[in-house]
């Protein structure tokens, strides 16, 4: 079963470790993304980072569509990261709705992006990725960890003017 959805450009990092696996423990973590999913070093990384009794998992796009009802329908509590709203929007595209929300970590700030909150950065393609989740019913809100306050979606858009 899922337990946490969540975007961060940085995956598994510090507060992924210690604040959010406080906050929702699971036994296994499944990153999507299609670059990590070819990367055999970053993989080692990131498994090396958990603790022992986690199990790492890390699929492209088709993969985790394929493997989100077994996910689904396990005892197993598993939280989902990926490293991009476009990813998530893609799976959104393909028919992969599985969940009503979506936590927003950290994304870097870069060029042409736009900070909407603290830590948190978008371009013009994740901002229209978020109104695209949005519109099919899915609650998109920014927290980088659990003690901080959300700040939904729909209050960036309407403070932003985008």
């Amino acid at each position: 079963m899922l337990v946490f959805t969540r975007i961060d450009d940085r995956v598994i990092h510090g507060q992924t470790l210690v604040r959010w696996l406080a906050e929702c423990p699971c036994e296994g973590i499944v990153i999507v993304d299609d670059k990590l999913a070819n990367d055999a070093l970053m993989a080692q990384i990131y498994k090396g980072a958990v603790p022992p009794n986690i199990k790492v998992h890390i699929f492209n796009v088709e993969t985790a569509l394929k493997k989100m009802p077994e996910i689904e329908a396990s005892a197993k509590r598993y939280i989902l990261i990926f490293k991009s709203i476009l990813t998530f929007g893609e799976m959104v595209d393909k028919g992969g709705v599985f969940t009503k929300e979506i936590n927003v970590g950290p994304c870097s700030n870069r060029p042409n992006t736009h900070e909407i909150v603290p830590t948190i950065s978008l371009d013009d393609d994740e901002i229209n990725a978020y109104r695209k989740v949005s519109e099919v019913g899915i609650k998109a809100y920014f927290q980088i960890v659990p003690s901080a306050k959300k700040v939904w979606w729909e209050e960036v858009e309407k403070a932003h003017h985008f």
